[in-house]
């Protein structure tokens, strides 16, 4: 019986000592449509005009307004200049509140 215990408390030892499954925060996606109406690079960050922000239900997340917004990527903060129209993605943690801008692509 004595043997028995220790195996059991030795399993459990190890399990509890085994890597934790990592979970990833909820991000929340909208599209966002606008015009880049400023861009500083310095703080990775474009000002743009967009139109109203939906969420996946068409119900509005955000009026149409002029905001800056952070851009984490360089190759995204790359094809931003004033007066160039975008089409991206907003990307926003309810749990924080953090949000960006990403997956830019230039619209024609």
């Amino acid at each position: 019986m004595r043997i028995e215990r220790r195996w059991v408390v030795g399993l459990l030892l190890l399990a509890a000592c085994g890597e934790k499954p990592k979970t990833e925060a909820v991000v929340d996606k909208y599209a966002l449509t606008g015009e880049v109406t400023h861009v500083d690079a310095a703080a990775k960050s474009a000002t743009i005009r967009h139109e109203a922000i939906k969420d996946a239900s068409g119900k509005e997340w955000m009026a149409a307004m002029t905001m800056e917004f952070p851009v984490k990527e360089a190759a995204d903060l790359a094809k931003l200049a004033p007066g160039v129209k975008i089409r991206a993605t907003l990307y926003q943690k309810p749990k924080d509140l953090e949000f960006w801008v990403g997956d830019v692509q230039v619209a024609p």
